[in-house]
């Protein structure tokens, strides 16, 4: 399971980056994916609390605007969206200024009897 998570995400990575995806296809947003948990590890300071951040990725359109729960989101200089881990269910949109898709996620704070790796 652990390597075909990062074979999924590497064609994630791959997929968004496509350039021919973007003319041949419907904006979809391929990271996230609807109904992901993630796990918010606890944090002592602020750089910490910055660096848990989840990358927003989309194909089909070569302009994204990227909404969480109807709030704008910024893109950086590369025209990366990112999302910060923050416990709660939230709404991702993407939309072209024609077609929009959707994603809905969850994040969850790390269980006390948490063990590294990929455990709850």
């Amino acid at each position: 399971m652990y390597s075909f998570f990062f074979l999924l995400v590497g064609f994630d990575t791959w997929l968004a980056a496509d350039p021919h995806a973007a003319r041949h296809g419907a904006l979809r947003i391929v990271f996230p994916r609807d109904g992901d948990v993630f796990v918010r590890n606890p944090v002592s300071n602020g750089l910490q609390s910055r660096e848990q951040e989840i990358a927003l990725r989309a194909t089909g359109a070569r302009t994204v605007a990227w909404s969480i729960n109807g709030k704008a989101v910024p893109l950086d200089a590369s025209g990366t969206a990112f999302m910060p881990v923050r416990v709660g269910a939230w709404t991702i949109e993407a939309s072209d200024g024609h077609v929009s898709d959707r994603v809905r996620i969850r994040v969850v704070p790390r269980s006390r009897n948490a063990r590294p790796g990929f455990t709850w």
